[in-house]
C-alpha cells in the first residue's frame, strides 16, 4: 500500500499506542496490505518519530532508520508509545531480543535515552565498539535482564585517535538505575581513565546479587552533581568505592561528593564500610547532606573508615553541617558513627533513629581523653526527635567528659541497660533527666 511513503513532506510521525498493531515483513504472506517500516526511508524530511514495534522481527534485515533529530522507539508492549518525543529514546521491553543492528545504529546516532526490561540473552549491554556514542547518553535504566553482566564495556582508547583529547565518556549521563540484575557482576568493565561521571546527579542500584563494588578510585572523583545515592539488597556488595594497592594512600585534588544530598542503603549485608578515608579527606564532610540512612547491613564498621594508627592523619572538617536525618537500623557491627576529626555538633539534624545497633559505642568516636568541642558540649539546636532502640552499655553520644544539649520533643529509650553512662543533660521540654537519673518535672 505505501501509504506512509506517499507523505514525501511528513517532518512529525507519531503513531499511538494501540492505533497500529501489525508492521508489515518483506516477503512475509500479507503481501504488503500492512505498512512497512521501510517507507519510513522514503521521507527525506522526516525529523521526529515515534512509534511501537511488538515484535523484533518486524524489522527487515537490511532496514535503516532515517536520520532524525527527536524519536522514542519502543520494542515490545510494555510501554507507552505515541507521546511526543522530547529526546531520542530507546525502549526494550517484554522479553524483546534487542536487535544488535538497529540497537547500534540508533545508539551511534546520538542515542541519549536507554531503558531495557527483560532483554534475553544479553550479557553485555554496551559493547566496546559503541564507547564513542557513551558520550551522548543521560539516561540508562535496566531491570530484569536475568543474563547481564555488566553494562558499559569500555575498552582502550584508540591511540590513533583523539579520544583522550575529546568529550570523556558517560560525561553527560545524568541518570543510572539498575534493578534485578541478579548476573551483573560489575557496572564498567576496563580501563575508567577516559570515563568521567561529571553530571550524574541519581544512581539506583537495587538486587544485584553478584556486584561487589560500584565506583573505582578515579571515577569517585568524578562526581561533583551527584545529588542521591540509592542502594537495596547487594548481597556481595563490599566497596561502594573500591581502591587498589596503594591507592589508599593518594589524596585526590577534587572533592568527590559536594552535592549529596541523599545516602540510603539497604541490605546490603557485606557493606563494610560507605566511604574509605582515602575519598573522605577530601569530601569537605559531604557538605550538603541531608538524609543519611543505612539499614541491615550487617558487616558495616565504618561510615567513614579509618583504620587503627589513622584518625590523626584525617582533617578537622566542618561536619555534617546540612543534614536533617540520621536513622541507623540493624548494622550489628557499627562502632560510631561520625570520626573524632567532624566536628560533633550537627546544628540542621531534626531526626535521629538508633535501632538494633548493638555494637554501637558512640555516634562520634573518640577517646576519653580526646577533646570533642571547645567548650566541652555537644550541641544539637534543632534535634526534635530522638530514637535510641539498642543494648548497649557504653556512654553512646561520645566520651563521659562532655555535655549534651538536645531540646527534644519526642524521646524514645528501649533496651539501654545504663543510660546514665552515655547522656549528660537532656531536656524534653518540661522533662529533665541527669547523669543520676533523678527525674524532675518543671
Amino acid at each position: 500500500m505505501n501509504l506512509i511513503g506517499r507523505l514525501k513532506k511528513l517532518e512529525e510521525l507519531l503513531i499511538g499506542e494501540y492505533s497500529f498493531e501489525e508492521w508489515d515483513v518483506d516477503g512475509t504472506s500479507t503481501g504488503g496490505m500492512n505498512a512497512s517500516l521501510t517507507e519510513l526511508n522514503s521521507l527525506s524530511q522526516l525529523a521526529v518519530l515515534s512509534l511501537r514495534i511488538p515484535k523484533v522481527e518486524c524489522i527487515p534485515r537490511d532496514f535503516v532508520f532515517p536520520s532524525l533529530r527527536k524519536y522514542d522507539i519502543v520494542l515490545g508492549n510494555r510501554f507507552v508509545a505515541g507521546r511526543y518525543p522530547t529526546s531520542t529514546t530507546l525502549i526494550s521491553t517484554d522479553g524483546t531480543s534487542l536487535n544488535a543492528k538497529t540497537f547500534e545504529q540508533l545508539f551511534l546516532h546520538k542515542l541519549e535515552s536507554v531503558q531495557v526490561s527483560s532483554c534475553g540473552d544479553v550479557f553485555t549491554l554496551f559493547p566496546a565498539r559503541l564507547r564513542q556514542g557513551l558520550k551522548n547518553l543521560k539516561e540508562v535504566i535496566v531491570d530484569r535482564c536475568k543474563s547481564l553482566e555488566e553494562v558499559f564495556e569500555l575498552g582502550e582508547a584508540d591511540e590513533q585517535s583523539n579520544e583522550e583529547k575529546e568529550m570523556p565518556l558517560l560525561s553527560s549521563l545524568t541518570e543510572l538505575q539498575l534493578e534485578m540484575l541478579p548476573e551483573l557482576k560489575c557496572i564498567w568493565k576496563g580501563p575508567t581513565g577516559h570515563v568521567s561521571l561529571q553530571n550524574l546527579a541519581r544512581l539506583e542500584l537495587g538486587y544485584l546479587h553478584k556486584l561487589t563494588f560500584i565506583f573505582t578510585a578515579p571515577l569517585a572523583q568524578s562526581l561533583p552533581k551527584l545529588e542521591r545515592l540509592n542502594i537495596r539488597k547487594c548481597g556481595e556488595l563490599k566497596h561502594i568505592i573500591r581502591e587498589e594497592d596503594g591507592e589508599r594512600k593518594i589524596i585526590p585534588q577534587s572533592p568527590g561528593f559536594p552535592k549529596l544530598k541523599t545516602i540510603i542503603i539497604e541490605e546490603c549485608g557485606k557493606l563494610e564500610y560507605v566511604f574509605p578515608v582515602s575519598v573522605s579527606l577530601t569530601l569537605q564532610s559531604l557538605p550538603q547532606l541531608q538524609t543519611l540512612d543505612i539499614t541491615a547491613c550487617g558487616e558495616l564498621k565504618h561510615i567513614i573508615r579509618e583504620e587503627d594508627g589513622e584518625r590523626e592523619i584525617v582533617p578537622e572538617s566542618p561536619g555534617f553541617l546540612k543534614i536533617k536525618t540520621l536513622r541507623i537500623s540493624y548494622c550489628g557491627k557499627l562502632e560510631y558513627v561520625f570520626p573524632v576529626s567532624m566536628s560533633p555538633s550537627l546544628p540542621n539534624l531534626e531526626q535521629m533513629t538508633i535501632a538494633r545497633a548493638d555494637n554501637l559505642k558512640q555516634i562520634f568516636y573518640g577517646g576519653e581523653g580526646d577533646a570533642l568541642t571547645r567548650d566541652g558540649i555537644i550541641k544539637f539546636p534543632q534535634l526534635r526527635e530522638l530514637s535510641l532502640r539498642l543494648r548497649s552499655n557504653y556512654s553512646f553520644l561520645g566520651p563521659r567528659n562532655f555535655d549534651a544539649q538536645l531540646p527534644l520533643q519526642e524521646l524514645t529509650i528501649e533496651g539501654h541497660e545504663e543510660v546514665g553512662n552515655w547522656l549528660a543533660q537532656l531536656q524534653v521540654r518540661n522533662l529533665y533527666f541527669s547523669t543520676n537519673l533523678n527525674c524532675q518535672l518543671r
